[in-house]
C-alpha cells in the first residue's frame, strides 16, 4: 500500500511540473484580468475598454484601443501621473496677468470643454505628439521612449509642461513647456525658458497661446526665476511683447548636430 502511495505521489508531481512547463511556454499578450472594483480605482492593468463602454478581459487588442491607464502589459505604466504638482498652475495669482483675454478665461476655466493641466504619462495616447508635429519634427517615439524621458523629466524637477484638453474629444489640443535653469549667478537663481508653444490648428482663435504664455510666464516668477526667455521669429515678437518681453541685444544663435 505504502508503495502505491508513493507512485501516486509521484505521477502529481510530474503532472504538476508538465502543467507549469505548459505555462511558461504559452506566451500571455497582458497580465491577468482585474476584478471590476479594481478597475475602478486602480490602474491595474491586464484588460480594456469595449466600445460598449464595459470592461473586457485580457485580449489580443492594438495597445491604442487600451484604457490609457491599463497599459502596463507592455512593461509600461501610461497613467495619469503629472509632470509635476497640479497645485502649482491652481495657486497663479490670475489678477497678475497682465494680457487681456475677451472673452475672459483663465487657467481654471480655459474655456467650454477645456482643461489646462500638466503633462501626465497617458497624454501619449491623446495626440500630444500630434500636435507637437504642427511645431517642429518629432521623430517616431515609441511609448518606452516617452514614458523613459517623461520619468526623467519628472525627477530632475525642472520641467513644466502643460497641456489644454479636450475633453469631450479627449484629446490635448495645446502645449507649452517651461523649463529652469539653475544658475550661480545672480545669487544662485534660476532662470526660465518658455519652449514649444504650439496650438493646434482646429482650435486656433480660442486665446490659448495667450493663455499658455500667461501661465509659464506667472509660473516662472512663483517659482522664484530672476528672469524668464524665450525664441521667436521677428514675425511674432509683437505678439510676445503684449507679455512684458523684449527683445534683447544679444544674437541668437545655434548649432544644430542633427534634424
Amino acid at each position: 500500500m505504502f508503495c502505491h502511495v508513493r507512485h501516486a505521489t509521484a505521477r502529481r508531481h510530474h503532472v504538476r511540473r508538465e502543467q507549469q512547463q505548459q505555462q511558461k511556454a504559452t506566451p500571455t499578450l497582458f497580465p491577468r484580468p482585474c476584478s471590476p472594483a479594481s478597475l475602478r480605482t486602480s490602474s491595474s492593468p491586464g484588460c480594456h475598454r469595449a466600445s460598449s463602454g464595459l470592461w473586457e478581459p485580457r485580449c489580443a487588442v492594438p495597445l491604442s484601443s487600451l484604457c490609457s491607464c491599463h497599459r502596463q502589459g507592455l512593461g509600461m505604466l501610461l497613467d495619469e501621473t503629472p509632470l509635476f504638482e497640479p497645485s502649482l498652475l491652481k495657486e497663479l495669482d490670475w489678477s497678475c496677468n497682465t494680457v487681456s483675454f475677451s472673452p475672459p478665461i483663465s487657467p481654471s476655466s480655459p474655456g467650454e470643454g477645456l482643461v489646462l493641466r500638466p503633462l501626465c504619462m497617458a497624454d501619449f495616447n491623446r495626440g500630444f505628439f500630434k500636435v507637437l508635429s504642427q511645431l517642429t519634427q518629432t521623430g517616431d517615439v515609441t511609448p518606452e521612449q516617452f514614458t523613459k524621458k517623461f520619468e526623467h523629466m519628472k525627477k530632475t524637477g525642472d520641467y513644466f509642461v502643460i497641456v489644454v484638453e479636450d475633453t469631450n474629444l479627449g484629446q490635448i489640443v495645446a502645449t507649452a513647456t517651461l523649463i529652469t535653469e539653475h544658475k550661480f549667478i545672480h545669487s544662485c537663481a534660476k532662470r526660465g525658458r518658455v519652449e514649444e508653444v504650439v496650438v493646434s490648428d482646429g482650435c486656433r482663435g480660442k486665446q490659448l497661446g495667450k493663455l499658455l504664455v500667461s501661465t509659464l510666464t506667472l509660473l516662472s516668477k512663483n517659482l522664484n526665476c530672476y528672469k524668464i526667455t524665450l525664441e521667436c521669429a521677428p514675425k511674432n515678437v509683437a505678439f510676445y511683447q503684449k507679455f512684458g518681453y523684449g527683445a534683447s541685444e544679444e544674437t541668437y544663435m545655434q548649432c544644430r548636430f542633427s534634424d
